[in-house]
């Protein structure tokens, strides 16, 4: 049941990190881009960690979840913004508003490999429990530009 788990949330995290990148990408030179620079440096520094938890608990990757979640990521591209080609103030606060998503999964997710590992279970230079209240922190920050995105929005 746990490789499971973390097989799950191992593609998922592939998934934010894209989205992440991406994002960082088209909000390049903007406060929210600096934002997402670092998360994407985050998320991609817990990858590892989650390969490791993973192998500590007798699981192997499963690549193909990995590229579903990839997969599902590039096809989020195909949404309708208000602009034929290229990036619109819709797609930032609807990619900004699925990223906070997904920092909420990711923080839960931590929060329960604590609770079932223990707060101190060391993973890399972390515990299991730093790295809960990292992704509680992040998710909160990305939230409150949100807000800001969206009070931009209704001007």
């Amino acid at each position: 049941m746990r490789t499971l788990y973390l097989n799950d949330h191992l593609a998922a995290a592939a998934g934010w990190i894209a989205l992440a990148r991406r994002m960082a990408r088209n909000n390049s030179g903007s406060e929210l881009g600096d934002v997402l620079l670092g998360l994407q440096h985050d998320l991609a520094e817990e990858l590892p960690l989650l390969r490791a938890l993973l192998r500590e608990s007798g699981g192997h990757e499963q690549k193909s979840k990995q590229w579903l979640a990839l997969s599902a990521e590039r096809l989020g591209r195909l949404k309708l913004n208000g602009a034929l080609r290229g990036y619109s103030p819709l797609s930032r606060l609807v990619e900004a508003e699925a990223m906070v998503a997904a920092l909420a999964l990711r923080a839960a997710m931590w929060r329960t490999l604590a609770a079932g590992y223990g707060e101190q279970h060391p993973l890399g230079r972390f515990t299991l429990g730093e790295l809960a209240q990292r992704a509680e922190r992040q998710a909160g920050d990305l939230d409150e530009s949100l807000r800001s995105l969206a009070g931009a929005l209704a001007a």
